[in-house]
């Protein structure tokens, strides 16, 4: 049984041309006539779901909505720390075997084996793609590589990585258990982990052989501009006569903290183009307080380098100040603003695109190395020995040096980058940190 009131059968004349009053007056009308009481909690998950579905609307995979505990852990982590495990969540496409089968059924429920030789078949998992060094997932004998099954028992098939995170972290001294698939005919393995604050370093660096200095920046956050001047003023104490930047699975960040690293490498001349809605490509210059650009300089990416990491080598390789070995990168020249809503909610959305120094367009395209190394199958340990690319790397470098003064450079002001900009955002977050 039905009914139908004279408004729902207006004529064309009178329906409104604005959207946002049949929002207002579905939501009056469930909250005044919906057959039971609307609390105020579900009230506020309806909003939600309305906002998420004109987001979804969009067709943008880096637009999305996030609640307000998942918002305070976003800030958290530009602030370089999450309350979680420590480690680096991906999207994995993996050839899972279906690893159970049915052995007995009752009126209790059913019994099941673990089927080691079954089928694969090709799924995507949220995986483990990093460890943060001393962090709770470390300790507990996660691995690179890793396929989350199950997260306190709920399965992650179909999950995104915002619901995989969010379900991972939690309160420092609670507890998350875990289902991992390591190989694809194994076992799957159960952990349990504590988790704790966990501080994200985003530079690493180190002194290599024939005085080449080591950068890797992994992410850009608040921290990072401070970090890598740091970095940097360290090797250059340590003599090094060359420098290779990992910018490898390196998902982004920041715009205005990738604009402050990227000042310390171009000594002048654009950085990057941002082109807003409707308006031409407006360039971003350097400052003019990079190093001496006579350091010999090559930047490492691969298919997990994007975003603010792809604005970075991008920048590095149009101003000829440096080569870029690896592979293509991933190609999101898109960039993202967050807004928080009076909830304490937030939405991000995409405001820009960016191009390179020459004016390269890099969303869905790229950026191409100058040297192609493709590494071998399987998760590869940065500098390890089946690390091709920093090898390539390293003995470009040493070619170079060898033409070279033995002097080492001087390396200009450190503090490159400090000139405040507004935040705005191109990180993607295909990976987030749990």
């Amino acid at each position: 049984m039905s009914s139908l009131t004279r408004k729902s059968v207006s004529s064309v004349e009178e329906v409104s041309p604005y959207p946002i009053e049949a929002f207002q007056e579905v939501t009056s009308l469930l909250q005044r006539s919906y057959v039971t009481d609307i609390s105020e909690e579900e009230a506020v998950k309806l909003n939600h779901a309305a906002i998420r579905g004109m987001l979804a609307e969009l067709h943008d995979p880096y637009a999305r909505f996030m609640e307000p505990e998942e918002y305070k852990s976003f800030v958290n982590e530009y602030e370089g720390y999450i309350e979680g495990i420590g480690a680096t969540l991906e999207m994995t496409e993996a050839l899972t075997p279906l690893t159970y089968r049915i052995t007995r059924v009752s009126a209790k429920g059913f019994e099941a084996e673990y089927v080691s030789d079954s089928p694969l078949h090709k799924q995507y998992w949220p995986s483990i793609t990093a460890l943060i060094p001393g962090g709770p997932a470390e300790h507990a004998g996660l691995k690179p590589g890793d396929q989350i099954l199950e997260i306190e028992g709920i399965s992650t098939f179909g999950m995104n990585i915002s619901e995989a995170a969010k379900l991972i972290r939690g309160a420092p001294g609670t507890s998350v258990a875990l289902l991992i698939q390591r190989e694809a005919h194994s076992k799957p393995i159960e952990f349990k982990i504590v988790r704790r604050n966990v501080y994200i370093p985003t530079v690493e660096q180190r002194v290599l052989e024939g005085d080449i200095g080591y950068l890797r920046i992994t992410s850009f956050n608040d921290q990072t501009v401070k970090l890598t001047a740091d970095a940097l003023t360290e090797l250059e104490s340590k003599g090094i006569r060359g420098l290779v930047l990992d910018l490898r699975d390196n998902p982004g960040g920041e715009l205005d903290v990738c604009l402050g690293v990227a000042e310390m490498f171009v000594p002048e001349g654009p950085i990057v183009y941002i082109q807003a809605k409707n308006s031409e490509p407006e360039p971003v210059f350097a400052s003019g307080r990079a190093r001496d650009p006579g350091l010999p300089l090559i930047v490492l990416v691969n298919q997990g380098s994007l975003s603010a990491s792809e604005i970075l080598a991008g920048a590095i390789q149009d101003s000829g100040v440096g080569k870029v070995i690896g592979e293509r990168t991933f190609g999101k020249g898109l960039v993202q603003r967050t807004r928080q809503l009076t909830d304490g909610s937030a939405v991000r959305i995409t405001t820009a695109r960016y191009l390179t120094p020459k004016k390269r367009e890099v969303n869905g395209r790229g950026i191409l190395p100058d040297k192609e190394v493709e590494q071998p199958e399987g998760v590869v340990k940065p500098l390890s020995d089946e690390d091709l690319q920093a090898k390539a790397a390293i003995e470009m470098l040493k070619a170079e040096i060898a033409l070279r003064p033995a002097s080492p450079p001087r390396h200009g002001q450190r503090s490159a980058g400090a000139t405040a900009r507004k935040r705005i955002s191109s990180r993607s977050r295909p990976a987030g940190q749990i």
